[in-house]
């Protein structure tokens, strides 16, 4: 399979066909120029309603719709603040008109028949329900990948490699180990693999979106009791996250087989320059591309032959993280076939005038409404100002929320089995030194290397683990607690009252603390200072008249 970063370069983030169409048969309100409809108002109800649970009742719909005048209140000072004609504006227009053409295309041409099974649904309930532990070698590059695999074949331990290949102290000492995840917690591909995985089968390379990883299951909890009345009251849910995932699944694909068709072919030598030139760029911002090399052939496919500069001009409108994310040569030219894919898409929407429909022009709407909507909240965040007196005074009357919280200082001493904890518990009441044991014993060489310290913990940051551990007092040890498959003890090396924080050392939190509310005033005023210049009309009688 191709890179997954083919798909990155699409942006493709919408989980449901177009919800931004527009019916102007019923007006509930018109601000200046601008009309909020009963469609807009059924989607924004429903789209909270998904978020939240909500009651459907005067009230709420009352305080959603007026919520919906105040941004439309907003945008219109946006506009008149000329948000959208200054270079950023501009960038953000063409990059957002990009941006919905792949996806009315993709909507139209690739996705408009997505099925969901009724096993389907019933499966990603119990995924949901199920953790699975699980650890894996990482490389960058296919190749890198292929080898490891190939050591793995060899006979080479696990462990040796991942001693070798993480820089991570952690990751390198504990053999890759990822602990316990469920859905959604990690790269779709890496998670579909691993929930695939009978226990302690390694996989093959799996393509994720920043590399390939090899992975091992070791354990697989599925809790138990599962009921039809938790299905029940899930489906929905999981039935728009399913549908998320089917889309990007299908994009995908379509983007490998359209990789394929075009027949992307790379000038090797312009390829390994400019991969050189991008990697001076990240240790000097000022690096120039010399106008000879932007004209040498980078990349010829079905669309033609583009040289460094064709390319640099079809990839402007991609993000920094997408550029950040190349980090070697096969990323490099995974992202230059996905803008080569991206350009044959937008030119195939073009031919289908798909720039001209009326769910495309409100999707592009409803984005820019939404950019427009976040440099007015950064407007709002630079106006708010707390008053000093105000920190101080809430800083008198509420010490105690800025206070330091008691704290415990703890040494560790982890290994592998069963056995290795049974010959320590043994020598620890024997009172041999924690530390030393922890030198000669612990699998955790980063700690170990410290005499197993590793600092200081609230009782909340132990965790699961704090009625076990917190209560130790100093020179006191216990163990072993079973953590991501190691036997872990604890010995108490220290510990530290409850203390309270001086003013100026507060002061940050304080600021964090009282900035939505002093925002949310900000918000208020600059609102009611617009809705004294525009003509606002409401009809808010057909709102409770709608149907949800």
């Amino acid at each position: 399979m191709f890179s997954q970063h083919l798909l990155f370069i699409l942006l493709i983030i919408s989980i449901s066909p177009f919800s931004c169409s527009r019916n102007n048969d019923s007006t509930l309100a018109i601000i200046g120029h601008r009309k909020i409809t009963i469609a807009d108002f059924q989607s924004r109800f429903n789209a909270t309603r998904q978020k939240i649970q909500i009651a459907d009742n005067a009230q709420v719909r009352n305080e959603i719709f007026r919520s919906m005048i105040d941004e439309a209140l907003l945008i219109h000072n946006a506009r008149e603040r000329g948000f959208l004609n200054c270079d950023a504006g501009k960038f953000e227009q063409e990059r957002i008109k990009i941006q919905e053409l792949l996806n009315c295309y993709l909507q139209q041409k690739v996705l408009k028949n997505i099925a969901i099974s009724e096993t389907e649904l019933q499966n990603m309930f119990v995924r949901y329900n199920t953790k699975i532990n699980a650890r894996h070698l990482y490389a960058l590059s296919r190749h890198q990948a292929d080898s490891l695999y190939q050591l793995l074949l060899n006979g080479v331990s696990w462990e040796a490699i991942a001693h070798d290949i993480f820089q991570d102290p952690q990751l390198r000492d504990n053999g890759g180990s990822l602990g316990f995840f469920t859905v959604d917690e990690m790269d779709p591909t890496f998670e579909d693999s691993a929930f695939a995985l009978p226990i302690g089968k390694i996989s093959k390379p799996v393509r994720t979106a920043t590399g390939y990883s090899i992975i091992q299951v070791q354990e697989r909890q599925i809790r138990p009791l599962l009921t039809e009345t938790e299905y029940t009251q899930r489906r929905d849910k999981l039935a728009i996250y399913v549908n998320y995932r089917k889309h990007k699944v299908l994009t995908r694909a379509f983007v490998d087989s359209m990789r394929l068709q075009l027949n992307i072919r790379f000038d090797e030598s312009t390829l390994n320059k400019f991969w050189q030139v991008l990697k001076q760029q990240d240790e000097n911002n000022n690096t120039i591309i010399d106008n000879e090399f932007k004209q040498q052939r980078l990349v010829r496919s079905k669309l033609g032959t583009w040289d460094v500069a064709a390319f640099q001009e079809q990839a402007a409108f991609s993000s920094d993280d997408q550029q950040r994310w190349i980090r070697n040569k096969e990323n490099l030219q995974d992202f230059i076939a996905g803008i080569i894919v991206r350009s044959w898409i937008i030119s195939q929407a073009k031919h289908f005038k798909l720039d001209q429909t009326d769910e495309y022009k409100a999707a592009v709407q409803t984005k820019l409404d939404d950019y427009l909507l976040t440099q007015m909240q950064q407007v709002i965040a630079e106006q708010t100002v707390i008053p000093e007196d105000t920190l101080r005074k809430y800083y008198q009357q509420n010490p105690e929320k800025f206070a330091i919280p008691p704290r415990i200082h703890l040494c560790e001493l982890a290994v592998e089995n069963e056995n290795f904890a049974g010959a320590i518990i043994s020598r620890l009441s024997q009172h041999e030194s924690f530390e030393q044991l922890v030198r000669s014993f612990s699998v955790r060489r980063y700690s170990a290397e410290n005499g197993g310290d590793i600092g200081e913990f609230s009782y909340n940051d132990l965790d699961a683990y704090a009625d076990k551990i917190f209560p130790m007092k100093i020179g006191e040890w216990t163990g072993p607690i079973l953590i991501n498959n190691q036997y872990a003890f604890f010995k108490c090396v220290g510990k530290s009252a409850k203390q309270l924080r001086a003013y100026d050392e507060a002061r940050p939190m304080l600021e964090n603390g009282l900035r939505p509310m002093w925002e949310k005033k900000t918000r208020k005023a600059l609102v009611d200072s617009i809705r004294g210049t525009v003509k606002v009309r409401t009809f808010p009688e057909k709102l409770l008249a709608s149907t949800m």
